[in-house]
């Protein structure tokens, strides 16, 4: 959306191209279930002078994402959703026993069992299971640091979200141009964020760099805001005369 050029435009396709041919190839679940919930807050979220731009390039990543599809990694997606006749695959129906031992873990110890001590407390839940991640990065999270330490959690992606809504509309005092900027890079933390919190459903990822540095890209965000907002400042004073540049 933001690419001025073609050259740059055809880069960011052949980089999307070798991102759905890596979901494809790590036959993941979660983080299809991540691409169709980002697609799906794509529609109702998009900045309006984009919403049709972007709603074909969902359609077209759609044909891209499905041509590049093989049948195993289809076979695999299909067992997300299953009727109560059929048979979960044991990786699916694992994680729903973990998560109930989790939030047993919660009922047992409210202020949370201690950072890293998962593995070694399930076993006491689910005997099997010994040593088994979560496979949830909410379970784990709220399991190991408590009830305060998952508020604090939610309390950083809330900030996270709305700091994205408050710059795309803050960005309306800008010309079109940088306007377009500020909008286009809020939606797509916005849309990041709920990508990976989605995969955080099926996937433990409370420790990994990747959930935090898009938790903190939005306060990034804001602070160039805010120096685009003092260099128009500066401008303004220049052109009437008040001040200048040291």
């Amino acid at each position: 959306m933001r690419s001025k050029t073609w050259p740059q435009r055809f880069l960011c396709l052949a980089a999307a191209a070798f991102t759905a041919n890596t979901v494809v190839l790590c036959r993941s679940r979660g983080a299809l279930v991540g691409i169709v919930m980002g697609c799906m807050a794509a529609v109702f979220m998009a900045p309006r002078k984009f919403r049709k731009k972007i709603a074909i390039g969902l359609v077209l990543g759609a044909i891209g994402g499905l041509y590049v599809t093989d049948q195993q990694f289809l076979n695999r997606m299909t067992t997300i959703i299953v009727s109560d006749e059929e048979q979960r695959d044991e990786s699916a129906g694992s994680r729903f026993r973990l998560w109930v031992a989790g939030m047993q873990m919660v009922s047992d110890h409210p202020l949370g069992i201690g950072i890293g001590n998962w593995y070694q407390t399930i076993g006491s839940y689910i005997p099997e299971y010994a040593g088994k991640d979560s496979h949830n990065t909410f379970v784990k999270c709220i399991a190991e640091m408590g009830i305060q330490g998952f508020s604090l959690f939610i309390l950083a992606i809330l900030f996270a979200l709305n700091e994205t809504r408050k710059i795309k509309s803050l960005s309306r005092q800008f010309p079109p141009d940088v306007q377009n900027d500020f909008s286009i890079l809020s939606f797509g933390l916005f849309l990041s964020i709920v990508i990976i919190l989605t995969c955080g459903l099926t996937i433990t990822m409370i420790y990994t760099e990747t959930v935090w540095i898009l938790l903190m890209l939005p306060v990034c965000l804001r602070r160039a805001f805010e120096n685009q907002v003092i260099d128009y400042q500066i401008l303004e004073k220049k052109n009437n005369g008040v001040g200048s540049l040291s």
